[in-house]
C-alpha cells in the first residue's frame, strides 16, 4: 500500500489520536522510512506541541498576588496615567506570563463587577484595557530567543481585540524570517484570519518562492485557497516548472492551483 505524502501526513495526525489499522501503519512506516526529513520534521513538531501541552503551570506566589494587588488598585487612577499602567502590567506578564493572560482578565471582570459602578461603558472600556495588554504581550513575547515564546505570541493574536497594522506587520515578518519552522506555521495560520486584508493576501503570495519547507508551502497552500487568493495559482505554477521543487508537493500543488483557478 503505497501513500503520498498528504496521506502521510494525515495518518501522522490520527495515530495521535488513535491507533492506525495495521496496513496503514505499515505504510506510514514505510514512507518514513524512504522519507527521513518528512520524518523529522514530523517527529519535532509533535515533541514541540506535547511539550507545550505538558508545560506545568505554575501557581502565583504571596509576592505576585502582593504586586497584582497594587496593580489592580492603579487601574482606578484618572484615565491619563492607565497607559503607564497598562505597559507595568505588560512587564509583570513578561516576567510572569505562565500564570496566563485570562486569569488577569478574570480578575480584572470580578473587581469591576464588585464595584458600584457597573455601566456597560465600563465593561468595553476594561475590555478594551485588557486587550491592549495582550497586543503589549504579542509585541514583547515575539521578540524572545526561545521559540515556544514566540508561538505563544502568535497564538495570543486572535485574543487581541482589534489588531493594528503593527500586528499584522509583525505576523508577515515573522513568517518570512523566523528561523523556526513551527513559528512560521503559526504565523500563517494566524495571518488567515486578516485574509481580507490586501496587504496580508499579498504578503501571504509573495512568501510562497521565500519557502523552502514542503510543510511550510502545504499550510500556504491551503491557507491561500481558504481566502481565496486566486492570484496565488501563477507563484505556485512557478514553482511547479521550478525543477528544484521537492517532489513530494507537486501533487498537493498542482491541485491547489486548479481550485484557485476555478474559484
Amino acid at each position: 500500500m503505497e501513500i503520498t505524502e498528504a496521506q502521510a501526513r494525515e495518518l501522522w495526525s490520527s495515530q495521535l489520536e488513535q491507533p492506525l489499522a495495521e496496513k496503514e501503519t505499515q505504510a506510514l512506516a514505510q514512507f518514513l522510512s524512504a522519507n527521513p526529513a518528512i520524518k523529522e520534521e514530523l517527529e519535532s513538531t509533535s515533541m514541540l506541541w506535547d511539550n507545550l501541552a505538558n508545560m506545568e503551570i505554575p501557581s502565583p506566589s504571596d509576592h505576585m498576588d502582593q504586586k497584582f494587588d497594587a496593580f489592580m488598585a492603579q487601574m482606578a487612577q484618572p484615565k491619563a496615567e492607565k497607559m503607564d499602567v497598562l505597559y507595568s502590567l505588560s512587564i509583570w506578564f513578561e516576567t510572569n506570563w505562565k500564570v496566563g493572560v485570562g486569569a488577569l482578565a478574570i480578575g480584572l471582570i470580578i473587581g469591576l463587577a464588585l464595584s458600584p459602578n457597573k455601566e456597560a461603558t465600563k465593561v468595553d472600556q476594561l475590555a478594551s484595557e485588557v486587550s491592549d495588554l495582550k497586543k503589549m504581550m504579542v509585541l514583547s513575547l515575539i521578540e524572545k530567543p526561545q521559540a515556544q515564546d514566540r508561538i505563544r505570541a502568535v497564538s495570543m493574536v486572535s485574543e487581541v481585540r482589534k489588531a493594528d497594522a503593527s500586528i499584522v506587520d509583525v505576523l508577515i515578518e515573522t513568517m518570512n524570517k523566523d528561523k523556526s519552522l513551527n513559528v512560521r506555521l503559526a504565523a500563517i495560520d494566524a495571518l488567515v484570519q486578516y485574509g481580507n486584508d490586501e496587504e496580508v493576501r499579498s504578503a501571504l503570495i509573495k512568501t510562497i518562492p521565500r519557502q523552502s519547507s514542503p510543510l511550510v508551502l502545504v499550510t500556504l497552500a491551503d491557507a491561500l485557497v481558504q481566502i481565496q487568493a486566486k492570484e496565488a495559482a501563477t507563484e505556485f505554477q512557478k514553482m511547479m516548472d521550478n525543477k528544484n521543487v521537492d517532489p513530494s508537493i507537486k501533487s498537493k500543488l498542482k491541485s491547489t492551483i486548479q481550485t484557485l483557478k476555478e474559484i
